[in-house]
């Protein structure tokens, strides 16, 4: 066995720890059970607690989720924490976006024409700019 094998060996017995260590060992939830009238057990599911209508930004956040990241959903959705997630990462998607927008304000403005109307398409060119970096950044991770 030489030395190639020996490491392609070892870095697959790594892998084979990693994904052992990274296995959930509990059940994401704990059911509850409540009795029926004919006897029989139903579960009882949690109810959202932040309930509250879904911007724009959270909507995509949501379908980003729904779409590549099925596993995530369904966690944060069982666990009943979807809805606080979703506006965790819209807080912190429009502070980078004041962030970048800022900076490539203070980068261009020296270059930044005087007319009013070309001054106007040069901003919103910036604000488009921030716009698709931001949806890069957070909806294609």
């Amino acid at each position: 066995m030489n030395e190639q094998d020996k490491l392609m060996a070892y870095q697959e017995e790594m892998n084979n720890q990693n994904q052992q260590n990274n296995r959930r060992k509990e059940p994401i939830i704990q059911p509850t059970y409540q009795a029926t009238e004919n006897g029989t057990q139903e579960p009882l599911f949690m109810e959202m607690t932040d309930n509250h209508p879904l911007s724009h930004n959270e909507q995509a956040i949501l379908r980003f989720l729904q779409e590549s990241k099925p596993n995530l959903y369904h966690e944060l959705y069982l666990t009943g924490e979807l809805m606080t997630y979703l506006k965790q990462q819209e807080t912190r998607m429009e502070q980078r976006k004041n962030q970048l927008y800022q900076e490539l304000l203070q980068k261009q403005e020296s270059q930044l024409p005087t007319d009013f109307m070309k001054r106007t398409q040069a901003l919103n060119q910036i604000k488009w700019t921030v716009q698709e970096m931001i949806q890069a950044e957070f909806l294609m991770n």
